[in-house]
């Protein structure tokens, strides 16, 4: 085991660290202080940062010492414990294995208090523990005086340990009368001078633990000095920093704190000082500054957003109105569109009420007309048979009278049809009349279908040109009612002729029927009426015949008049539907302007 002591070369290591600690402090304060604005070390950072490292370092070199301080009391306490304690009781523990397990043993051996066989083990326990713990003793480091002390005390104890051998062998051998002897006159006297060097070592041990206690003491005080020594640095840089803190860093801040308020205040009437420093109030002021700018130009864009706003209010009243007019405007046009769309549906209707009258009324003529048609053929058969008769007048004039009675019953009856047949004509006048008017109120219907679909623009175009076919068509029925006119015009003189015709057949029946004797001639004249008669009973046939074709004509023209009406409807109801479907587009068009 080495010993281990405090040297004064460990207290120069401490006056040394304290040293190098003052140049330290030094240094960096004179830094902080003399550093200009527009160097580095002038920032807040820099100098929070220097403050921190300055009171770190102090932190530092206190825990420093303090360590230094319980390391060498350490190590104080184990130089004494292991380099002088420990050796103290291996010291001691020889002492007593000579005093105690040899001279007491061998003494307890000769007065019988001890067996011969337990003196022996304790004298051979007694040496080998004396070799182990001189041993571990002799193996330390020892001064000068130490060393002489135990070389004394070696040689001392080489003379013991020869006379504790001789009295082993004496007890083995069980020798009373000669370890009494030896004992008193060899053992004691060689084990005596052992106790007394071994008590100069003790005495020595506890002086050099004096000594070690001494240079703890002075180790300690050295070190409270270095520590109050720091801790005042400590309190000074730290004085220093807060100080320096204060009157630079937060008065200037409290300061920006108050323009900061008075900003957001709205108080653009502020002036922001320190803009030139190169710290960070300084960037905090130049922030300051643009946040100062940025209100100004905010205020500015306000005002002018403020006037924007009202232009653009203006201008959306302008807009309204102009919305409400065209509104106004749409809405009573779509207005009259649909009421010009109402009245092309009930025009509509009407044509086509009107055309099929107009069906119904050439049915009826129609009618009329195969009628008079087979009271035309019924007369020309009359006729025809008349003609045979007057040939049989000239061949039979014994019977005259009886075909004189039969021809009065003939005419009367020829009469009966012709004034039928003149009726029917009258009749098909009426219903030719009624088909004009109709086809000229189907022609005007038209003429304002064509002027609605002329204002509704674009979505009467198709309305347009079913209107123009439903006038077309007016104007055919019109020549065809034309024609029928014409034609029963000339059946009606032509039945007329026959009336007269008749009733001169009649008058001349009764001069037959009178004047018997007159027949030859009356049946020359007879003949020759009678084929005058046939001639314009074929032409009344052929007459009627063109009244019925006519009146087929009429039909279908009433016909195409009904699908044109439908047509006209149709155009109306889907004019209705574009007139709804333009209205609402029109307000969908009008919400849509008046949300942008």
């Amino acid at each position: 085991m080495q010993w281990r002591r405090l040297t004064p070369r460990r207290n120069i290591l401490s006056i040394k660290c304290s040293i190098i600690l003052i140049c330290f402090v030094h240094d960096a304060m004179t830094c902080n202080v003399n550093a200009s604005w527009n160097e580095p070390m002038s920032t807040v950072k820099a100098r929070l940062l220097v403050a921190l490292s300055v009171l770190c370092f102090f932190l530092f070199a206190i825990a420093a010492t303090g360590w230094l301080a319980l390391g060498q009391a350490h190590r104080g306490m184990e130089t004494v414990f292991k380099d002088r304690v420990v050796p103290l009781r291996d010291l001691k523990v020889v002492s007593d294995m000579f005093a105690v397990n040899i001279v007491d043993t061998t003494h307890k051996v000769r007065g019988g208090g001890e067996t011969w066989e337990n003196g022996l083990k304790s004298i051979d326990a007694a040496l080998g523990e004396i070799a182990t713990r001189w041993s571990a003793f002799m193996a330390t480091s020892m001064n000068p005086q130490e060393k002489e002390l135990a070389n004394e005390a070696e040689r001392h104890m080489g003379k013991a340990r020869t006379a504790a051998t001789t009295a082993r062998a004496l007890m083995q051998a069980r020798d009373q009368a000669a370890l009494d002897a030896f004992a008193v006159s060899t053992l004691y006297p060689s084990i005596d001078p052992v106790a007394a060097a071994l008590g100069k070592l003790v005495d020595l041990q506890l002086k050099e633990a004096e000594a070690e206690y001494e240079r703890t003491n002075m180790a300690y005080d050295t070190s409270r000095w270095i520590l109050g020594i720091a801790v005042l640095l400590g309190v000074l840089a730290a004085a220093f920093a807060v100080t320096t803190t204060l009157f630079r860093v937060v008065g200037p801040l409290r300061a920006m704190a108050e323009l900061m308020q008075r900003l957001a205040k709205g108080d653009l009437g502020i002036t922001v000082d320190g803009t030139d420093r190169m710290d960070e109030v300084g960037t905090l002021a130049r922030s300051l500054a643009v946040f100062k700018d940025s209100a100004v130009a905010n205020r500015r864009m306000e005002e002018e957003q403020r006037q924007e706003q009202a232009r653009k209010e203006a201008r959306q009243a302008l807009v309204e109105k102009y919305i409400v007019g065209f509104d106004n405007t749409v809405h009573a046009t779509l207005k009259m569109l649909a009421s010009a769309a109402t009245e092309m549906r009930a025009t509509a209707e009407s044509m086509s009420s009107t055309a099929e009258e107009t069906s119904r009324q050439a049915s009826t003529v129609a009618a009329a007309s195969e009628q008079a048609t087979t009271n035309v053929q019924a007369v020309a058969e009359a006729t025809e048979e008349l003609s045979a008769s007057i040939t049989e007048i000239g061949r039979h004039v014994a019977t005259s009278t009886s075909i004189a009675g039969n021809a009065v019953e003939e005419a009367a009856r020829t009469d009966r049809t012709v004034q039928g047949l003149a009726e029917a004509g009258q009749k098909i006048g009426e219903v030719v009349g009624l088909i004009k008017a109709i086809a000229d109120q189907t022609n005007l219907l038209a003429l304002n279908a064509t002027i609605e679909a002329a204002r509704a623009g674009e979505a009467g175009k198709g309305f347009a040109v079913v209107a123009s076919e439903v006038k077309s068509l007016a104007n055919q029925t019109a020549k065809a009612t034309e024609e029928i006119a014409a034609q029963i015009q000339t059946i009606q003189g032509v039945t007329t002729e026959t009336v007269r015709a008749i009733k001169t057949i009649g008058g001349t029946i009764g001069e037959i029927n009178g004047i018997a004797t007159t027949i030859a001639a009356a049946v020359e004249e007879q003949g020759a009426a009678t084929g005058e008669i046939a001639r314009n009973v074929q032409q009344a046939a052929h007459g009627t015949t063109e009244v019925s074709g006519s009146i087929v004509q009429v039909h279908q023209a009433a016909v195409e008049t009904g699908s044109a009406a439908s047509q006209v409807l149709s155009s109306a109801e889907e004019l209705s539907r574009q007139a709804e479907t333009l209205r609402l587009e029109v307000e969908r068009f009008l919400v849509n302007i008046r949300a942008a």
